[in-house]
């Protein structure tokens, strides 16, 4: 299951990313790659093995000022973080198998 991120400040967005392991999703509605990467996700997120890793969403044009602090210049783009730390960030488009890679060797277990 994926969590939409609803929060006003960056002090909210970096309590959500503090937890042990974390994967954000920015997207836009109008964005194609979006809508591709979204319904894999959210398929990948009730897989058992990914059962330790938060899944959340963050609508881009709703939080301009998060996505400015963050570094975020493109949709969609997945940042991965784990204890607060952002590890990794993927832009564009993965396969499902691609997206399990991508999170299975840049996440610490």
């Amino acid at each position: 299951m994926i969590t939409e991120i609803n929060v006003e400040t960056i002090e909210e967005y970096n309590e959500i990313t503090s937890t042990e392991k974390t994967l954000v999703l920015s997207y836009a509605p109008w964005c194609k790659g979006c809508k591709i990467i979204l319904p894999l996700l959210e398929e990948i997120s009730d897989f058992e093995e990914m059962n330790d890793i938060k899944f959340y969403k963050m609508l881009s044009d709703k939080h301009k000022k998060i996505i400015s602090y963050i570094g975020v210049k493109a949709i969609p783009v997945m940042l991965l973080y784990q204890n607060g730390i952002e590890l990794k960030r993927k832009i564009g488009l993965l396969t499902e198998e691609e997206l399990i890679i991508w999170i299975n060797s840049n996440i610490k277990r």
